[in-house]
């Protein structure tokens, strides 16, 4: 184990030496960014794993629906079919693709929102010639989801989110840590979110940490709310206090599953076991045996996943042990004042034609 690690801390100088490369070539104009016709707002991590990102990213979408403009979202797919090519998992009205074929964000996004098209694509000045409107609704605003380090598309905002509870990912870089970039990569940020305000981190000492290398930036704070939970099967829904003090069985298949186990300890529900899986992992019908034996055995009163393990838990239904989602929201300290700002930025700039800059 530590000669592996060894192993993979020397490889970390190499991979920064990529990364500054590839910034640089797109800061002298050797490689060039496409500008498209709308207005884009990038939302993206400098880690791997869980930031709170795809809660954020569905709050911009509907906050931007609600002001009348017509939002759509443009992810990569991770995983699903149609990530090398290009593919609409919603056009807004219609849920078009599964997880296996859009990836599981994708599939997500598009079961919770209703009139934000979602295309999927490695290449997404390309898949976004896909929503419907493109070039032509005057309304049209893309959001790109983990884009931070996707340079090929100019933005207009360029929103930067952290994990309050673990901000840098241990500070070192791919692959020996979780960093896709050198932190000094903080500085292209016009908006840094940090998720997940409502656990304890030490607020100073973030900010401090963000100032250092951008002075400019805001900075806002998010809070991650429970809003319920939702039994896998019926569809049913309930308060999240329908589990207070239960003993359950968690089921996570995502990039930080620590971050799962927190916010079912902060609602006081008793994990009994946790049983994790790789990120983005497709359940097979011996994965659902051997969760469900673990739920018989320790005679829990339910397992619970996060939302976005159930578009790939199929066939979880149809046993005594209840399967529940813990649906998760994202809301700033202050939404009327972020709200209105965004909305007031985003109209500034469809008002003038502008592009992303």
């Amino acid at each position: 184990m530590a000669a592996t690690a060894g192993f993979l801390g020397l490889l970390s100088p190499l991979y920064r030496l990529v990364v500054q490369t590839r910034l640089k070539l797109y800061e002298t104009g050797v490689l060039r960014s496409e500008t498209l016709p709308h207005p884009v707002i990038s939302v993206g991590n400098l880690t791997t794993g869980g930031t709170g990102k795809t809660p954020l990213v569905m709050y911009l979408a509907q906050i931007l629906k609600q002001a009348g403009l017509q939002p759509a979202i443009l992810t990569r797919g991770y995983k699903g079919r149609a990530e090398q090519t290009a593919a609409l998992a919603s056009d807004g009205s219609r849920n078009l693709a599964s997880a296996e074929e859009s990836g599981d964000e994708a599939c997500l996004m598009a079961t919770r929102l209703e009139g934000v098209p979602i295309a999927v694509g490695k290449a997404r000045d390309q898949s976004a010639r896909l929503i419907p409107g493109f070039g032509a609704n005057r309304k049209l605003v893309f959001i790109l989801d983990d884009a931070y380090q996707h340079l090929q598309i100019v933005r207009n905002l360029n929103i930067l989110v952290l994990d309050a509870t673990d901000p840098f990912g241990g500070g070192r870089l791919l692959p020996a840590g979780r960093l896709r970039e050198p932190l000094s990569a903080i500085k292209r940020a016009d908006l840094v979110i940090v998720t997940r305000a409502h656990l304890p981190f030490d607020q100073e000492l973030l900010e401090t940490e963000i100032r250092r290398r951008n002075r400019l930036a805001k900075i806002s704070y998010f809070y991650h709310d429970a809003v319920g939970l939702v039994e896998l099967g019926t569809g049913a829904s309930y308060p999240v206090r329908h589990l207070l003090h239960a003993r359950v069985v968690a089921v996570s298949a995502i990039g930080n599953p620590a971050v799962f186990l927190q916010d079912l300890a902060h609602y006081q529900i008793d994990v009994a076991e946790s049983i994790t899986f790789r990120d983005h992992h497709v359940f097979s019908s011996e994965d659902l045996k051997k969760i469900y034996s673990r739920a018989r055995s320790l005679d829990v009163r339910a397992v619970v996943t996060t939302e976005k393990d159930t578009v790939r838990l199929h066939g979880s239904t149809g046993h005594d042990t209840p399967v529940y989602a813990l649906r998760i929201e994202a809301k700033p300290e202050d939404p009327e004042k972020f709200e209105r700002d965004l909305i007031e930025e985003v109209r500034g700039w469809l008002s003038k034609g502008t592009q992303g800059t």
